[in-house]
């Protein structure tokens, strides 16, 4: 059996199979109506739930002592014990899965079950609903009173949250702007927002400078760590047994940078580089090394560092990490990708698959080679330009909605399009990386953008670009072949039903065979859309579908 989901709360876990259906095993201190097996024994090995009839789970989460789980059509089941988490209008125990009791025509898009009895849902509009106990205003509806149904969080104006998570007795919520606002108790700082004040209702947290949130996890306790959209962590809250990892037990108010650490030396196949500059910005350790002299090819570059306090770091190999060129390359600054705008026509006479990688980490072995092999042939992609040697793809990486324009702009290349004078959008000006292209997508229908109270329209250009977003680009640029298509009744992917806001975009892509989704059978609609399965789409599209 394979575990699709799981999640893990004080005393036991619970998990999802790629059917839907959940399991559960526990610590042997707490009986088993913690978790919903329906029996009075505990379990130390995986053990089934007993499942609503005709119902399976998306996502699970574990609290304390409860659990929840969510349907595909949005509607939220709770079991175990029962001070108001559980959302059944009442305090009994549950020793199986019972359905929440959902506010009228509200559906979930996610949930999350805190360690302090109490239960967070986000609805698929991004307001966050929350129930159970409420002793220091960690439900966010203003009061300290306890709520046995799903009740609105006080969310603050003009802001729709993306996730959630809930802690010991506070809470979280991310915008899609990466920003950070939380509620509840904050006796060690667990909000992080620089204070030990409780908080009633969400409040914003003031970030570093340049950070944004991806993806952030709280604890059961009194601590929350969270992932930027480079991948730095950041923690803050209680830290007495050093679990914030910034190397001391001092509890911080505000998000504070996880311990990482500083290179000190760069070996090329043995030689040694000169460090010339090293620094930290944002929360990565950046160090330009003079490279030593060397014949043409590829190297090994061991590097070693130290931590802050002084530890040395095991010394880290990256075979082939490095390429000579036979003539030097001036260095020049980095290329954002997708090139600079204007670059040459497409080549239409691309002998693909070529016998040497364009790209430093995109070699002939990688899973995608031939469609970033051929987004290069084509001019779609021009990568990174390094110092030397090969320039870079960065095939995982997300891709940003500005690089979606460019790409799609060169693969229509409108003849004669000239950018307006007044941008389309509030966030992208007349001389900005990408303008005309951005302006293009709007004019040609491809993107109207995000709804602002202002009045105009954002692009947020810079935003990682959403798997959802890629079907609903490509479904309007192929209007003519996607015009009479009719969605199936029954849905293709475990994660899009019918109150999918591009539910018909993502079945047109699965059925123009531009998308199979995962293995799991999901398609997993809110996830950012990684460089290489952008290749990917626009490969099929260009060399399969628009040929037939």
């Amino acid at each position: 059996m394979a575990i699709a989901q799981i999640d893990a709360g004080s005393r036991h876990v619970v998990a999802l199979n790629s059917d839907g259906e959940g399991y559960f095993w526990g610590n042997e201190y707490q009986p088993s109506n913690a978790w919903g097996a329906g029996g009075i024994s505990c379990n130390r090995s995986l053990e089934a739930l007993r499942m609503p009839a005709e119902k399976t789970f998306v996502s699970v989460a574990a609290g304390n002592n409860h659990s929840l789980g969510l349907t595909s059509e949005g509607n939220a089941y709770a079991w175990g014990l029962n001070r108001g988490a559980l959302g059944t209008g009442d305090q009994i125990d549950r020793l199986s899965p019972s359905a929440v009791l959902m506010p009228e025509g509200i559906k979930f898009a996610s949930i999350a079950a805190g360690g302090g009895s109490h239960s967070l849902a986000l609805s698929d509009d991004g307001d966050v609903y929350g129930w159970g106990s409420n002793s220091y205003g960690q439900l966010g509806d203003g009061s300290l009173e306890r709520r046995l149904l799903p009740t609105r969080v006080m969310m603050p104006e003009s802001v729709k949250f993306v996730s959630i998570a809930a802690g010991g007795d506070q809470s979280f919520a991310l915008t899609e702007a990466g920003e950070l606002y939380s509620w509840g108790l904050n006796d060690q700082g667990q909000l992080g927002d620089g204070t030990q004040v409780n908080r009633l209702v969400p409040t914003k947290v003031e970030l570093p400078a340049g950070v944004k949130f991806k993806s952030l996890s709280a604890s059961l306790s009194a601590h929350a760590v969270a992932l930027t959209e480079e991948g730095i962590a950041y923690a803050w809250g209680a830290n007495d047994s050093g679990q914030l990892g910034d190397g001391t037990t001092t509890d911080r108010w505000s998000p504070t940078l996880v311990a990482g650490w500083t290179p000190t030396s760069v070996l090329f196949d043995g030689e040694a580089g000169t460090i010339v500059r090293s620094e930290i910005s944002a929360g990565i350790a950046r160090v330009t090394v003079k490279t030593p002299a060397h014949d043409a090819g590829a190297v090994d570059i061991t590097v070693t560092g130290e931590r802050p306090n002084g530890e040395p770091v095991d010394p880290v190999l990256i075979s082939g990490g490095f390429i000579y060129n036979k003539v030097p390359v001036d260095p020049g600054s980095e290329n954002p990708d997708p090139g600079k705008p204007g670059i040459p026509p497409t080549n239409e006479s691309c002998k693909l698959p070529r016998k040497d990688s364009v790209f430093a980490d995109a070699p002939l072995s990688h899973k995608f080679y031939r469609e970033i092999d051929w987004m290069e042939c084509k001019k779609y992609s021009t990568g990174w330009r390094q110092p030397a040697g090969k320039p870079l793809y960065k095939p995982a990486d997300s891709l940003e909605r500005q690089a979606m324009a460019a790409f799609i702009f060169r693969m229509e290349a409108p003849k004669g399009y000239k950018a307006p004078n007044v941008s389309p959008f509030a966030d992208v000006k007349p001389g900005d990386s990408y303008y005309k292209e951005i302006s293009w997508m709007y004019e040609a229908k491809l993107s109207t953008g995000y709804r602002e109270v202002s009045g105009k329209p954002t692009f947020r250009a810079h935003d990682s670009l959403s798997r959802e977003a890629m079907a609903a680009f490509i479904y309007r640029l192929e209007a003519k072949a996607s015009k009479s298509f009719d969605a199936p009744k029954k849905d293709s992917f475990t994660d899009v039903s019918v109150r999918q806001k591009f539910r018909t975009e993502i079945e047109w892509m699965k059925k123009s065979g531009l998308s199979t989704g995962y293995r799991d059978g999901s398609y997993r609609p809110k996830d950012a859309l990684s460089r290489e399965a952008m290749a990917a789409f626009i490969y099929r599209l260009e060399t399969g579908f628009r040929k037939k």
